[in-house]
């Protein structure tokens, strides 16, 4: 009787832990619902830029991934996938639970952490946000609710393009597409079944499978092998195509994408640009922008030539050069040196410097545009005063030239004449020029009023360089933006 009555609360003590076991798990089920957000790291996409060419790539800027759709992926690299990292997943629930007990069994025992996840599974720890890489049963019970959700709410072949997108392959590639450029030169499309299973067996270890030498070889061919008769069992492939494989051969490991020479400068730019324009760093490092610049390769390549074909041998590393060459139609630049590449400073971008006499030209603009000849007659005396001026205004060694025209006055630089000239077109109207050329109004207004105007703007702070304005894009004498985004 006693035996009996014991069984009974034995029971009824079974019966309430397991309606309880099963309400703490409803109540867990209503209150974990599929994250609305991925891991930033999970999505981003590195943006390239390319020279004027748009095919030219002039540098890669942050994560490198390539996201690709299922359906590029062959089907022999899906399969190889699958067979090694779970291969019942068109049939599972999303979750193995054997494995899961294997795995959360190794968390509280304290030993290494087993596998036995579904690619369900790692898909929901790499994909959604809020789903961290520790190592602990609630992360892992959650792991398991929110797979059990996708599995039951998205298509297997979503899941299994979202997991080939994300997981990380050694060889800093992200994804698939990224992986399979590091590993063999091409296109994921091109794979062969023995690279697909390569890759396959990359994931379980990447590091050591990255650039395998010597006993990390010996394994990488062993994990291979095991991966093709995987395929075999899963009738991916016949047991004649498994034995007709070959381990293949892998590129060799790339360094990371290395700037030279005036790349970085031009690097600089386009994110100079591109800031301007609203894009954030987090844009740019994992947006997937395709940024083309308005540099020809072939162009910069000639910039530089240039400046090294004038600049005497044995000149003192004190004097700096720079170039930047514009399209006159368009304002454009398309090509610049801005110093040797072990300079720190850009001569080309950013030195600020007087304008000084490449100013000139605006102020005789101003003057055939309001009705002035080229035969017209200014003094180029030195020094002459002028109203405005705080002291006399000399030319360069003093030297007078007396009453010339236009003509000789422009050929010879004469500073004096072009001041004279500015008084003759009025100040004013030598700054309307200017801006319409592209100018902007900012940084004429605190200069415009002073006598050296004309021939040296500005002639008491630096200058920066002239960015064209949206109303005057075709001065050659300003910088149209240097990138754009597509």
């Amino acid at each position: 009787m006693r035996k009996r009555r014991i069984l009974r609360y034995v029971g009824i003590a079974f019966g309430v832990g397991l309606v309880a076991m099963i309400g703490l798990f409803g109540v867990a089920w209503a209150m974990t619902p599929i994250p609305d957000s991925t891991q930033k790291e999970a999505t981003a996409q590195g943006s390239v830029i390319y020279y004027r060419d748009g095919k030219s790539v002039l540098a890669k800027q942050g994560v490198n991934r390539r996201n690709v759709k299922l359906e590029q992926v062959p089907e022999h690299v899906r399969d190889a996938v699958i067979a090694a990292e779970n291969r019942s997943f068109y049939t599972d629930s999303g979750v193995s639970f054997k494995g899961t007990a294997r795995a959360v069994w190794s968390t509280v025992t304290g030993k290494q952490l087993q596998g036995g996840s579904t690619i369900t599974q790692q898909m929901v720890r790499n994909y959604y946000s809020g789903l961290s890489q520790e190592r602990s049963i609630t992360r892992k019970f959650k792991e398991i609710l929110i797979s059990i959700k996708v599995d039951q709410s998205k298509s297997k072949d979503w899941v299994l393009e979202q997991y080939l997108n994300t997981i990380y392959f050694g060889r800093g590639a992200n994804g698939v597409q990224a992986a399979a450029q590091a590993y063999f030169g091409k296109d994921v499309a091109k794979l062969s079944v023995s690279e697909g299973a390569y890759l396959a067996a990359v994931i379980q270890q990447p590091s050591r499978f990255a650039d395998p030498q010597g006993a990390d070889l010996d394994a990488a061919r062993t994990r291979w092998k095991a991966i093709v008769d995987a395929m075999t069992q899963t009738k991916a492939i016949t047991p004649e195509q498994a034995a007709a494989q070959v381990f293949p051969k892998l590129a060799a490991p790339k360094a990371a994408f290395s700037l030279k020479g005036q790349a970085q400068v031009m690097v600089d730019r386009v994110r100079e640009e591109l800031h301007a324009r609203g894009y954030t760093d987090e844009d740019i490092n994992g947006g997937g922008l395709k940024i083309v610049t308005t540099f020809d390769k072939n162009l910069m390549a000639a910039a530089e030539r240039a400046v090294k074909a004038v600049v005497p041998s044995g000149t003192s590393k004190k004097i700096r050069t720079g170039l930047a060459a514009v399209d006159p139609a368009t304002g454009e630049v398309v090509a610049f040196y801005g110093g040797p590449k072990d300079q720190s400073w850009d001569n080309a971008f950013s030195a600020k410097v007087q304008a000084g006499s490449t100013f000139k030209p605006y102020t005789l603009a101003a003057a055939l545009e309001n009705g002035l000849s080229l035969s017209t007659t200014v003094d180029g005396n030195s020094p002459i005063t002028v109203p405005g001026a705080s002291q006399p205004i000399p030319n360069d060694s003093g030297r007078s030239y007396g009453h010339i025209n236009l003509v000789s006055a422009t050929q010879n630089s004469v500073n004096t004449a072009f001041v004279d000239l500015g008084q003759k077109v009025g100040l004013d109207k030598v700054a309307k020029v200017a801006e319409a050329a592209g100018i902007p109004a900012g940084q004429l207004e605190p200069h415009k009023a002073a006598a050296s105007f004309p021939w040296a703007w500005p002639r008491s702070a630096p200058c920066r360089t002239p960015r064209a304005s949206p109303a005057s894009p075709t001065a050659a004498s300003t910088w149209r933006p240097t990138s754009s985004s597509r």
